[in-house]
């Protein structure tokens, strides 16, 4: 995959693997972003917004 720039895989391995991965893709960044880009829809009383912003015209 030649466009793949940075892969985050927080909380999914050890320290010895994590390492292992970060010498094996040494032009992938591994862990860039600790925080992801994807929205994902809330539970509960927020469950029709997205960081306040409204996603569904009907409320369940």
């Amino acid at each position: 995959m030649v466009s793949l720039q940075a892969v985050n895989v927080f909380g999914m391995l050890r320290e010895g693997p994590l390492e292992v991965l970060k010498s094996n893709m040494p032009r992938i960044e591994v862990n860039r972003f600790q925080f992801s880009e994807v929205a994902r829809p809330t539970t509960g009383i927020r469950r029709t917004s997205i960081w306040g912003i409204r996603v569904r015209d009907n409320a369940v």
